[in-house]
């Protein structure tokens, strides 16, 4: 599917996409649909989501997922995200707004990278082993199920709202927690 026009082209229902999703130029708008993508998804332009969420399940990103320069990925502060990701991110366009919600890395092992800062509000890894190419901020929960996150020399920041779940789970490398100003403890976070 390749979008390329003027203003913007919004996502009705559930839309399945058997291969590649480009945006050369315009907005594709997820709205409240529920995507599938099987392919790799090239953003030259921006995809937003500016409804609460898909009803019924999340937008899944079956292929590498670039936000290229010039691109943008916007997901409004009120709206609850959904995705799902099988074969990572990289972000390296104008700007990355995660909105609020739930980003899922799963299936395959990946890298989560590019330029721009990535700020999520919850992430979850099932099944795969993601590899950090920039810095990650968790602003509510981190959900390690059955694999790592490797940092490298990047760092994953834990708000101080924020905390970490696992279960046979972990932090490879940097995990830092904020904490208040002032602030004399902190919650340990075992990752």
């Amino acid at each position: 599917l390749i979008v390329d026009k003027t203003g913007i082209a919004t996502a009705v229902g559930t839309v399945v996409v058997n291969g590649n999703l480009t945006i050369i130029s315009g907005t594709l708008n997820f709205a409240s649909s529920i995507v599938s993508v099987s392919g790799i998804t090239d953003i030259y332009d921006t995809i937003t989501v500016s409804a609460f969420g898909p009803a019924g399940g999340p937008d899944t990103f079956g292929g590498l997922v670039t936000v290229h320069p010039g691109g943008n990925w916007h997901a409004g502060s009120s709206v609850l995200a959904d995705f799902n990701f099988e074969n990572g991110i990289v972000a390296d366009g104008v700007s990355f707004v995660a909105g609020n919600g739930l980003y899922r890395f799963t299936t395959h092992d990946q890298v989560v990278g590019g330029s721009l800062p990535l700020i999520f509000t919850d992430v979850e890894l099932n099944s795969a082993d993601v590899t950090l190419g920039t810095g990650m901020t968790i602003k509510g929960v981190l959900t390690l199920a059955d694999n790592h996150l490797i940092t490298g020399s990047h760092d994953v920041y834990i708000r101080s709202t924020g905390s970490v779940t696992r279960t046979r789970a972990w932090v490879d490398g940097n995990l830092r927690k904020y904490c208040n100003p002032g602030s004399q403890m902190g919650t340990q976070e075992n990752a």
